[in-house]
């Protein structure tokens, strides 16, 4: 390894020249800001047009799959004896003991 590449001074310059391109990529931007909000807007128009509820779609669509989820792997899974759920919080311990742990150290 060259130890040049490592040095405190080019580490700093490397900092440097790559806070600046995050920050260039803003500054070179900012005037087309209307023109990247208005393409925005019309993308999500054209997205949920002729959707029942619209753009509350792009709430409820995930709030939906999380439903699903839930029920998938709490309710059927437990129902079908698959998942063997404690009833109460007493039944679980609170950390698992060295002995109760899954994975090798």
């Amino acid at each position: 390894m060259n130890n040049e590449i490592y040095s405190s001074g080019n580490k700093e310059k490397l900092l440097h020249r790559i806070k600046e391109s995050f920050l260039q990529i803003p500054r070179e931007h900012k005037c087309f800001g209307k023109q990247i909000f208005m393409l925005a807007k019309n993308d999500l128009i054209k997205t949920y047009k002729g959707a029942v509820i619209g753009p509350f779609w792009a709430v409820m669509k995930p709030l939906f799959q999380l439903f699903v989820y839930w029920f998938a792997f709490t309710v059927a899974m437990n129902m079908a004896g698959v998942v063997a759920m404690p009833q109460s919080r007493t039944d679980a311990p609170a950390f698992p003991s060295a002995s109760q742990s899954t994975f090798c150290m």
